[in-house]
């Protein structure tokens, strides 16, 4: 296994830092028994439990993260394929508010945080990064799919909806869910 870190400006409990974020390997996952195969992983990069929203970063940080094992990052399409094959629930886990997909294929399940999202537009010194905006209210995860020039595709929910192909500007900073 892979020592090598990459150095990201991402955020974590309201704070802004440059984040030393190791190779992602080692990932404990559930087997959804989705169509395609794919597993997903049971915490958010930078997570250290389920319930811990992880970091939050740009899309261009999200995809430039290295993941082991065939790891990556879901595209749109698997967003959409855990919409169409999981019953959502908004739940509170261990304190955490979040969204659980249940498979209704084979009753496992992963919860997402309701992680929330920041901002990381340079030009906006004031606000970079330095905002958490709908923690507890509402989660946002990067997808690698492009939805524009300036926009890519991520799943967004709240309590009462999910939309798993939400187009949205790339310097927002959103969580990060793997696949393999």
């Amino acid at each position: 296994m892979s020592t090598e870190t990459k150095n990201f400006i991402a955020v974590k409990f309201d704070r802004v830092e440059i984040q030393e974020i190791e190779k992602q390997g080692n990932i404990n996952f559930a087997d959804l028994g989705l169509p395609s195969g794919r597993k997903w992983a049971l915490r958010n990069v930078g997570a250290e439990s389920e319930e811990d929203c992880g970091f939050l970063m740009d899309f261009d940080t999200a995809n430039a993260i290295q993941f082991e094992d065939g790891w990556h990052l879901p595209t749109k399409e698997d967003f959409i394929e855990l919409d169409e094959n999981c019953a959502h629930k908004w739940i509170v886990n261990n304190g955490v508010p979040g969204m659980l997909f249940t498979s209704i294929h084979n009753g496992n399940s992963i919860f997402l945080p309701a992680a929330g999202y920041s901002w990381f537009d340079k030009t906006d010194n004031d606000e970079y990064g330095t905002a958490l905006n709908s923690r507890g209210s509402g989660g946002s995860y990067w997808s690698s799919s492009f939805y524009s020039a300036t926009d890519a595709y991520n799943l967004n929910f709240n309590s009462s909806e999910v939309d798993p192909q939400n187009g949205i500007n790339r310097r927002y900073g959103f969580t990060v869910r793997a696949v393999q």
